[in-house]
C-alpha cells in the first residue's frame, strides 16, 4: 500500500501481520516525558532535533531483509532497511538511538525526538557540538526542516518545556478548544482520551467528566443533554487554563499531600510548596465503605505508588490531615487491623516520614480527594480479593457468621461505634456518644469488615452473644488465667476480663490446667503401651529418650526390645520419688482431672485438651501448639485466619528455655544439693515413704544422677534417691552380719528386665555380664530382692 503523507511525498506500507506474530519482541523501557523533566530542574537553553526517516535509519542484515519481502505489480522487494509496521521497531530503534548518547550528558531521546539542553548559552553551545559530532561519526541523519535551536522554550512530545517548568502544547489546546461534541461512545473515548493525556496538568478533572464518564458504562443507554454538554465545555476551559508544573528536582526534599474523601483519593507532589504534579482516584464501591483510617492509608499508598519514579530509594515527607495515622504507622505491624497490615506492608519499600498538617491548610489534596480522577485500573486493593479475604478470615459456618453480623447490626453500642469507625473519628473524645468513648484510646486499631467489627485482629462480641462466648470459652476448664489469654488473643468486648472472671468464679468447675499427648489403652500391658507409643512416634518423630516410672509395662522384656529396635533411652525415674519425674507426674494428676471436671460437666473431652493445647503459656505467650507446630489451632471459637498461618516461633521457643532455667534459678535460691556419697559407705534410708523410721543400708551402686542402689541389711537391693538416703557416721553395718566387706551377691536376669536399675543399655550389659546364674532371685516393682530362703537351698559334699 501506498500511502500520501503530503504534496510529493509518498509511504509505501506493508502488513506483516503473520511476520509479528512470529517475532519474539525485544523489550525495551521508553522513557516518558516525566521522566525526562526530572532531569531538567536548572534548564534554561533548549534544542531539539528530529530524526530523518528514523526507522530507515537502522540497517538490516541479509537473512533478516529476506523476512521482509513484499508483492508488487512490478514484482517482488524487500526492505534493506527497517519498515514501519514491524511490532519491536519502536523498541529496536529507540534502544540504538539512545545508546548511541548514552554517555553525553543533557540529551535526552524518546523515540526519534532528540532533546539537548543546560543553563546557559555556552554550555549549552558546547553540548549541541558533542550530540552533532556523535551523529557525524555514527552516519545519523537529522531532519533540517525539524529542529529549534538555542531556544527559551521548546515544543517537545506534546509538551512545552521552559524555564518556568511543564505546560500544555497550545496545539493541543486549540484541537481540544476546535473539536465538537460527541455524538456516540467512541467520540466521548476519543476526547476523554486526550484529556487524559493532560491529566497531570488540571487537579479537578475526573469531578468535571463524571457526566462523560457515566455514558461509558455499558448499561447506559445514549444520551446528550444539558448536563454532559456543560461537563464538555468546561473540561475545554480547563484545559485552556491549565497550570505550568515545576520541574522536580533531585537535589530538593520531596512532600506528597494525601488526602482521602467517601468517593475518592487526591495527592500532590511538592517540593518548596509548589506542585510538580497532580493525581487523583475514585474508590471502588467496596473501597468506599472503608473505615476512614483505611481510606487515609489507602490514599498514602496511592500517593507512593503515583509518584514511585519520583520517591522510590530517597526519603519522602507525607502529609495527612487524620492524626491517628501517625500513631498507626509507627507502631509494630501486628498491631494494625488486617486491612491496615496489608496496606502497610506495601509502603515497607518506601522510606516515609509521616507528618500531620491540619486539614485546612492542604486545601489542594482535599480538593482533589473530593473531585477525583476514574481509574479503572486499580490495583491497590482488588474488590474480589478483599471479599475472598473477608471470607477466610472467619473460618467459620456462614450460619455462625450471619449471627454474629446479625448480632452486630442489632447491637446499638457496635452500630454507633460501626458508623463512627466509617465516617471517620472526631477530633476529640468529648464529641463521641458517651457509649463508645472508652474505645477512644485504641480507636486506630479498630475496622469494619463486611459488617464485622475488628480490633486488631480480634472480633467485637455483640452483647447478645457474650454468654454463649464465655459458654464456649471455659468448655476446656483451663482456669481464670488460660482461659483469658485465650479470650485475648482471639475475641474482644469491653470488660471481657472481669466477666470471664465472675463467670468462672460462679462455676463449681474450676481448675488449672496443662498440655498433655494421651491415649486411651485398652489394657495395662506392654504391647498396647509400645503401640500408643509407636502412635505418637509416627506424629512427632522418635525422641532420643524416654523417661518412665517403674510400671511393670516399662520394666520388661518387651520395652527394653522396643528401645532397642527404636534406638531411643530409656530412663526411669527413682522408686517412691514423683518428683524425679515431676512434669509428667503433674500431666497424668492433670488429665484425670480434666476427665473428672469434664464428666461432671457433661462436656466433651477433646474439647478440653483441645483448647488447652491452643491456650498460651504462662510467661511465653505462646500455646504449646504453636511452640510445637509454628501455628496456631483452629478451635471451636471464631478466630482470625492469619493467626493460622504457619510463622516460626524460634524465639518463643528460647524464651520457653529461659522462663525453665530462671524457675530453677529461683528454686536453687532456696534448696542446696545435698553431698553426694561414695559406694561402700553406710548410710541409713526410708523403705517407704509413709514409715518414718530410717534403716541401716550400705552404698552399692551410683545408678544414676541423685539416684543410687543400696544394699540393706537383710541383703536385699533397694533403688532411692538422694533425698530418702541419709548420711551417717557409723562405723559398724550389722555386728551380726559376719560379710564385712559388704559384698552384694550378684543379680540374676531379672535385674535385666528391670529398667530402674538400668539406665542405659551399656549398664544393661555391664551387669549382665556380672550376674550369675547360681542364686536365682526375683526383683519386686519396688526394687526389692525377693530371694530363695536358705533351707531350701542344696548342699554338695
Amino acid at each position: 500500500m501506498v500511502v500520501v503523507r503530503k504534496p510529493g511525498k509518498l509511504r509505501v506500507c506493508i502488513d506483516p501481520k503473520d511476520l509479528n506474530r512470529a517475532i519474539k519482541r525485544e523489550h525495551y523501557h521508553l522513557e516518558t516525558i516525566d521522566e525526562i523533566v526530572e532531569r531538567l530542574p536548572k534548564a534554561s537553553v533548549f534544542s531539539r532535533f528530529d530524526a530523518t526517516h528514523g526507522f530507515w535509519q537502522i540497517q538490516l542484515d541479509e537473512d533478516i531483509s529476506k523476512l521482509l519481502t513484499f508483492n508488487t505489480p512490478f514484482g517482488r522487494y524487500r526492505y534493506r532497511r527497517l519498515p514501519f509496521g514491524i511490532s519491536s521497531a519502536p523498541e529496536v530503534f529507540s534502544k540504538a538511538v539512545r545508546e548511541m548518547f548514552v554517555d553525553l550528558p543533557g540529551v535526552e531521546c524518546i523515540v526519534d525526538d532528540i532533546l539537548v539542553w543546560r543553563e546557559n548559552d555556552e554550555q549549552h553551545d558546547y553540548r549541541v557540538r558533542k550530540m552533532l559530532n556523535r551523529c557525524r561519526q555514527m552516519n545519523f541523519k537529522l531532519n533540517k526542516a525539524k529542529f529549534e535551536l538555542r531556544v527559551p522554550e521548546v515544543h517537545y512530545v506534546g509538551h512545552v518545556i521552559s524555564k518556568d517548568g511543564l505546560k500544555v502544547n497550545p496545539e493541543k489546546v486549540r484541537a481540544i478548544q476546535e473539536m465538537p461534541a460527541p455524538t456516540y461512545v467512541a467520540g466521548v473515548k476519543r476526547f476523554l482520551g486526550i484529556v487524559q493525556y493532560l491529566a497531570k496538568f488540571i487537579p479537578n478533572l475526573s469531578y468535571v467528566s463524571d457526566p462523560l464518564r457515566k455514558l461509558l458504562k455499558g448499561d447506559i443507554q445514549w444520551h446528550w443533554d444539558h448536563e454532559q454538554q456543560q461537563s464538555f465545555e468546561e473540561l475545554k476551559q480547563l484545559v485552556s487554563s491549565a497550570p505550568v508544573l515545576r520541574f522536580y528536582n533531585v537535589n530538593e526534599p520531596v512532600t506528597i499531600s494525601v488526602d482521602a474523601s467517601s468517593k475518592g483519593l487526591g495527592v500532590v507532589l511538592l517540593q518548596n510548596k509548589q506542585p510538580v504534579a497532580y493525581g487523583s482516584r475514585a474508590l471502588t464501591e467496596t473501597q468506599s465503605r472503608y473505615a476512614q483510617i483505611e481510606r487515609e492509608m489507602l490514599a498514602i499508598l496511592y500517593g507512593c505508588e503515583k509518584f514511585d519514579h519520583y520517591i522510590y530509594g530517597r526519603r519522602a515527607v507525607i502529609e495527612i490531615d487524620h492524626k491517628p495515622l501517625v500513631a498507626i504507622y509507627d507502631k509494630p505491624l501486628y498491631r494494625a487491623t488486617p486491612r491496615l497490615q496489608r496496606m502497610l506492608m506495601k509502603l515497607q519499600r518506601y522510606d516515609l516520614r509521616i507528618v500531620y498538617v491540619p486539614g485546612k491548610l492542604m486545601f489542594i489534596s482535599d480538593a482533589l480527594s473530593r473531585v477525583y480522577l476514574p481509574d479503572s485500573n486499580d490495583k491497590l486493593i482488588d474488590d474480589k480479593l478483599d471479599i475472598s479475604y473477608i471470607e477466610k478470615q472467619l473460618p467459620i459456618s456462614s450460619r455462625k457468621l450471619a449471627k454474629i453480623k446479625d448480632a452486630t447490626a442489632n447491637d446499638e453500642n457496635l452500630s454507633k461505634l460501626s458508623s463512627v469507625v466509617v465516617s471517620g473519628w472526631p477530633n476529640s473524645k468529648a464529641m463521641l456518644p458517651d457509649d463508645i468513648q472508652s474505645c477512644w484510646n485504641f480507636r486506630d486499631e479498630i475496622t469494619v469488615i463486611d459488617g464485622l467489627l475488628y480490633k486488631s485482629q480480634r472480633i467485637f462480641i455483640p452483647k447478645a452473644l457474650q454468654r454463649e462466648i464465655l459458654v464456649k470459652l471455659y468448655e476446656a476448664h483451663l482456669g481464670i488465667v488460660k482461659t483469658k489469654q485465650r479470650a485475648r488473643e482471639i475475641l474482644f468486648w469491653r470488660n471481657m476480663n472481669s466477666d470471664i472472671e465472675n463467670f468462672i468464679k460462679n462455676c463449681s468447675i474450676y481448675y488449672y490446667s496443662k498440655y498433655p499427648e494421651i491415649a486411651l489403652l485398652p489394657s495395662l500391658s506392654s504391647v498396647s503401651t509400645i503401640s500408643a507409643f509407636k502412635s505418637m512416634f509416627a506424629r512427632h518423630g522418635v525422641p532420643s529418650e524416654i523417661v518412665s516410672d517403674n510400671g511393670p509395662q516399662f520394666a520388661c522384656a518387651n520395652f527394653k526390645d522396643f528401645s532397642h529396635e527404636w534406638d531411643f533411652i530409656h530412663t526411669t525415674s527413682s522408686p517412691r520419688y514423683a518428683q524425679s519425674n515431676g512434669e509428667t507426674e503433674r500431666y497424668v494428676q492433670t488429665i484425670k482431672d480434666m476427665f473428672k471436671k469434664a464428666e461432671e460437666g457433661q462436656s466433651d473431652i477433646y474439647i478440653s485438651l483441645m483448647e488447652y493445647r491452643a491456650s498460651p503459656i504462662d510467661g511465653v505467650g505462646l500455646s504449646p501448639a504453636q511452640l510445637l507446630f509454628n501455628r496456631q489451632l483452629k478451635t471451636k471459637l471464631p478466630m482470625s485466619t492469619d493467626l493460622l498461618e504457619p510463622k516460626a516461633f524460634g524465639s518463643k521457643q528460647k524464651e520457653l528455655m529461659e522462663r525453665q532455667k530462671r524457675q530453677k534459678h529461683y528454686y536453687d535460691k532456696t534448696s542446696k544439693p545435698l553431698p553426694s556419697i561414695a559406694p561402700g559407705e553406710i548410710v541409713r534410708f526410708k523403705k517407704d515413704d509413709k514409715k518414718s523410721t530410717w534403716e541401716p543400708a550400705v552404698v552399692d551402686t551410683e545408678h544414676s544422677e541423685r539416684s543410687y542402689v543400696l544394699r540393706a541389711e537383710n541383703d536385699k537391693l533397694y533403688r532411692r534417691n538422694r533425698k530418702h538416703i541419709l548420711k551417717t557416721n557409723e562405723k559398724v553395718f550389722n555386728k551380726d552380719n559376719p560379710q564385712n566387706d559388704l559384698e552384694f551377691p550378684m543379680l540374676d536376669n531379672s535385674i535385666d528386665r528391670e529398667p530402674s536399675i538400668v539406665t542405659t543399655h551399656d549398664q544393661g550389659e555391664k551387669l549382665n555380664q556380672a550376674s550369675a546364674p547360681t542364686d536365682p532371685t526375683t526383683v519386686t516393682r519396688s526394687g526389692r530382692i525377693s530371694r530363695k530362703p536358705a533351707y531350701l537351698t542344696e548342699h554338695f559334699v
